[in-house]
């Protein structure tokens, strides 16, 4: 062999190394790129799971809706929502993780008290000093998270996702933005569902008051005599206005059913 050809062969052994090292980078972008755009399969997951968080009435199952079917969604390591509002703390306060499959721990965040509640036993921490902070969303290479807002801007309350660790390259791995995506557009959804149950829930009260006024005034109305009216008036007013008792005192020395009730 001559010396120029194993020049030549040298330097075609270097061109296919190049190429070669080209496609894997090629691989790696397309990959990339992949994890940054929300594929067709992704949008049916979350569709699906829009469907089971709508069938839910009470706002407790909304939350554990939630934490259940957002693994489908997000690839991470520990997924910690953090309640701020006091209807929903109230909520998930009833939460049993042999029941529910629900762990809940108390901590105080800006001075109020704040419910997390995770499927795993060891919730975390929030990622961020003050609400301000993850307003419009939070994402670094350990972390994301995104609000659930009133139409007010008040805070419902907050989903942090934590990233996979990989052992072998000793660091987390992150998030893609197709992941921020899609917990920005489950959060907003989220909010108004909750929303939506917070007005059934007025309506299905002003509702009640409506027939509990209806009753009261047919019991009334419906009495023959004092004494029947007062019996009624002590039976029905003390839950209808929250009192502990009712009493009257009638004078009327005509009437011989007139006396102190």
């Amino acid at each position: 062999m001559s010396a120029a050809d194993s020049v030549d062969t040298g330097t075609r052994k270097q061109g296919t190394l190049r190429r070669t090292d080209s496609h894997s980078s090629l691989n790696t972008q397309v990959t990339t790129q992949n994890a940054n755009i929300l594929d067709a399969a992704r949008i049916e997951r979350l569709l699906a799971v829009f469907n089971t968080v709508q069938n839910c009435k009470k706002q407790n199952d909304v939350l554990k809706t939630v934490l259940k079917e957002i693994r489908s969604l997000i690839q991470f390591s520990n997924c910690t929502i953090f309640v701020f509002q006091p209807d929903l703390i109230h909520n998930v306060v009833s939460f049993r993780p042999d029941k529910d499959g629900v762990n809940v721990a108390t901590l105080l965040f800006e001075g109020k008290t704040v419910k997390a509640i995770s499927e795993s036993e060891n919730l975390a921490s929030p990622a961020f000093k003050k609400l301000d902070d993850v307003r419009y969303g939070l994402k670094n290479q350990v972390f994301l998270a995104y609000p659930a807002l009133f139409k007010d801007e008040d805070f419902m309350l907050v989903i942090q996702c934590e990233s996979r660790f990989n052992k072998r390259a000793n660091k987390h791995m992150g998030f893609q933005q197709a992941d921020e995506q899609i917990l920005k557009i489950l959060c907003n959804y989220l909010a108004m569902q909750i929303e939506k149950t917070t007005t059934r829930k007025e309506v299905n009260k002003k509702e009640q008051a409506v027939i509990d006024t209806l009753q009261l005034t047919s019991e009334i109305c419906t009495q023959r005599n004092h004494s029947g009216l007062f019996k009624k008036f002590s039976q029905f007013m003390p839950g209808y206005f929250g009192f502990e008792a009712v009493g009257a005192l009638i004078l009327n020395p005509g009437d011989p059913e007139s006396k102190c009730t």
